[in-house]
């Protein structure tokens, strides 16, 4: 139906965002897989910016409604003008009326950006990290952190071979089962106070059950930053799931 079709658009269209201000850098090369094909690239110097607006005919991929094509957008913009002005009529049979799940107030960067902060930053539940403290003798850093775990408070440390590996070992003191596979940092913008961004890939073990989980996290020390999104992947698969 025409909700779960604008949905997919928007994921991808979120998935696929190439620019908040400016233009496209790079042409995207012909690909030689079917499945994914490049975007097409139409550049609009006086845009605000630049999506890959695409729509795929199932969960693989493996057929498209809309090919992917990265386009230009206003001021003034909606992500609602967007479908309208770029998508063929997914749905005839739809009522006049229908209501999309986000308004029309909203711009197409900030539907972006408010998207990613109630995925991976906005959740503080079951786990959020207040204060850390990290220390290091001969290799082996140690962490005291202050955390709020299932609404209460508590006082936890550990130890490894690095600040995400300590608070892993400390987590596992009150009963977070996590293991780090994959970490990434960078910052966000230059200057002294500069934000960084974080980002892990986990496996969380919630109940009888392990799963894959990336967590993101914000700050203006990169080891916070780290830390918080070691907490971001565990409130991610804590959260139910459908």
């Amino acid at each position: 139906m025409k909700k779960r079709y604008f949905r997919r658009v928007l994921v991808t269209l979120t998935a696929g965002m190439t620019a908040l201000v400016g233009v496209v850098g790079a042409v995207p090369q012909a690909s030689a897989d079917p499945v994914q094909p490049q975007a097409a690239v139409v550049i609009d110097p006086e845009a605000l910016g630049h999506v890959a607006f695409a729509a795929d005919a199932n969960v693989l991929g493996i057929d498209w409604l809309i090919e992917p094509v990265i386009v230009p957008f206003y001021e003034g913009d909606t992500i609602i003008t967007l479908v309208d002005r770029l998508a063929p009529d997914p749905d005839p049979g739809v009522p006049d009326g229908y209501s999309f799940p986000i308004g029309d107030c909203c711009s197409i960067p900030q539907i972006v950006l408010d998207l990613f902060a109630d995925e991976y930053l906005c959740d503080t539940s079951p786990l959020s990290l207040l204060t850390s403290s990290v220390t290091s003798t001969d290799g082996v850093y140690q962490i005291t952190a202050t955390v709020r775990s299932h609404g209460r408070e508590q006082v936890i440390a550990g130890e490894g071979n690095g600040p995400v590996s300590a608070f892993v070992d400390a987590l596992a003191q009150i009963g977070y089962k996590v293991r780090v596979l994959d970490y990434a940092e960078h910052a966000m913008s230059s200057g002294g106070d500069a934000q960084a961004a974080a980002y892990v890939e986990t496996e969380v073990e919630v109940g009888a059950e392990t799963s894959l989980w990336w967590g993101v996290g914000v700050d203006g020390s990169i080891v916070t930053a780290s830390l918080k999104a070691v907490c971001s992947a565990v409130n991610r698969a804590w959260r139910p799931h459908s």
